[in-house]
């Protein structure tokens, strides 16, 4: 992860969301276990989307509704 910008928490699953930007990824937002593992690329230049991510700079979960 390069250039990390936001952090979300959901403490009822144990994940942290998190946005990044590089020059050769571009902007993703990803998802992990608390520990670093199951990373996964959920929104961002490498999925497919009509809407172009761009310099995301805030996050925010409601683990209530997952």
């Amino acid at each position: 992860m390069s250039n990390p910008k936001a952090f979300a928490i959901d403490w009822i699953s144990g994940n942290m969301y998190f946005s990044s930007s590089s020059t050769d990824r571009g902007a993703t937002i990803s998802v992990a276990k608390l520990d670093g593992v199951y990373r996964t690329e959920i929104l961002g230049d490498g999925k497919q989307s009509n809407t172009p991510l761009v310099n995301p700079s805030s996050l925010a979960v409601h683990p209530v509704n997952g």
